[in-house]
């Protein structure tokens, strides 16, 4: 005799009721010291959304409450279980709709005019901007605070809150030493000197006033040549640069920008993979310059 069919409910029991699955997390004995379980068993072909379902309503629901950010994950999820699509959009969703609530309450804390229209353009900015920051540079670096490597430019009565930008690469307000100097480069081959660049005089010596302007060209010369050898676009130097120098540098097309803070130098050579010279300590132009491939300077 035939058993009778299964009606649904006992064919999907509730969660309670099934059977749980031993999992087992010790280490192993060994040098493997990552977590290990069992294989949990197949789904049952009537268990949940079927599998030749992308789980469409899902992505459609989760995408418009969560915004840019679930709408830009549902397309890296083509060949995923549609279980696992499903939870990836929801937290997705979820994590979206709570960074939307931080922005609108940091922004009414800081009493900031017309939060509303800032609220979604902080929430776009900040998930742009956080995918720029590598983990793994930033643990190298030593140090993994996004605030270290994120800075906020404002340009004062300039455009709509719509045109704010994420800039992949280093905001800083400077100008050429000179004004027929080039100011936009594309892909710039960038040299940076810490120092200054000019002529030290010895003290408690006579010599004559011709004599030393003399000693003074021939010297800039000569390091404006050692410079120019690695064939730099742009030098950046931290304290000024001589008149003499600034000509020589015109003279070789070489931009020169002066005037800068280590920390800014400092960041510049995170960013470009360049070393930062010392023109005092012999400065070795082979180590110091960096080509910024993709990128630009914009003085």
């Amino acid at each position: 005799m035939a058993p009778p069919p299964l009606t649904p409910a006992a064919r999907n029991p509730p969660l309670a009721q099934r059977p749980r699955v031993p999992v087992n997390l010790s280490r192993p004995s060994g040098g493997e010291r990552a977590l290990t379980w069992e294989v949990p068993p197949e789904l049952e072909p009537g268990y949940g959304i079927p599998l030749d379902a992308p789980a469409a309503g899902a992505t459609a629901s989760a995408a418009a409450a969560g915004g840019g950010a679930a709408a830009g994950l549902a397309g890296s999820l083509a060949g995923l279980h549609p279980l696992v699509v499903l939870h990836r959009l929801e937290f997705a969703a979820a994590a979206a709709r709570h960074l939307r609530r931080l922005a609108e309450q940091l922004l009414r804390a800081e009493e900031v005019a017309g939060w509303r229209a800032w609220a979604p353009v902080v929430e776009r900015l900040a998930v742009e901007a956080a995918g720029t920051v590598q983990p793994a540079a930033a643990a190298k670096h030593g140090e993994m605070d996004p605030r270290f490597y994120i800075k906020v430019k404002r340009i004062p009565d300039s455009g709509t809150p719509e045109s704010s930008c994420v800039v992949r690469g280093v905001a800083a307000r400077k100008n050429v030493a000179h004004r027929r100097m080039r100011s936009t480069i594309d892909d710039p081959q960038i040299l940076l000197l810490a120092g200054a660049l000019e002529y030290h005089r010895v003290t408690n010596k006579l010599s004559s006033f011709d004599t030393l302007l003399d000693q003074e060209r021939e010297h800039l010369r000569v390091a404006v040549a050692r410079l120019a050898s690695a064939q730099p676009d742009v030098l950046l130097v931290e304290r000024s640069v001589a008149r003499a120098a600034q000509e020589e540098l015109l003279s070789r097309g070489i931009s020169l920008v002066q005037h800068i803070k280590p920390e800014l130098l400092e960041r510049i050579a995170r960013c470009t993979g360049a070393k930062v010279g010392n023109q005092g300590l012999g400065l070795r132009v082979s180590g110091s310059g960096s080509r910024a491939q993709g990128l630009g300077l914009r003085v």
